[in-house]
């Protein structure tokens, strides 16, 4: 798996601790993830977040539908992808982007924010 370049979960019910296992493993490597959901909210908070490795390569991110507990977290999770160019959040709660977050989004090509009902 150090080798993984794509990983796309879609309707599939996984362990957030688990998958964080795998992108570690993969962190130098890894450019694309996708995370959906039909019905579960996946709740991403500080502590999980830190236990990521940066992930160097990764460009495309999506997570729908996400619940981000605070600032903090997006932050944990900005600061862990710095060549990310595009990023789409389906969001149950919005959390404001705060000012320090631009400095992670310097690479940012597209970005799709919207929020959920579920």
């Amino acid at each position: 798996m150090q080798q993984l370049r794509t990983l796309h979960c879609e309707y599939i019910d996984y362990n957030r601790e688990s998958l964080v296992t795998l992108l570690n493993t993969c962190c130098n490597t890894i450019q694309d993830v996708k995370l959906q959901h039909s019905t579960k909210v996946d709740i991403l908070d500080v502590a999980t977040l830190q236990s990521l490795e940066t992930l160097p390569e990764l460009r495309m991110l999506t997570i729908k539908p996400a619940r981000f507990v605070n600032t903090s977290s997006m932050l944990a999770l900005l600061k862990r992808v710095p060549a990310l160019e595009n990023l789409i959040l389906i969001e149950e709660k919005i959390v404001t982007l705060s000012e320090e977050a631009v400095s992670f989004l310097r690479n940012l090509r597209h970005l799709a924010l919207e929020k959920t009902y579920i």
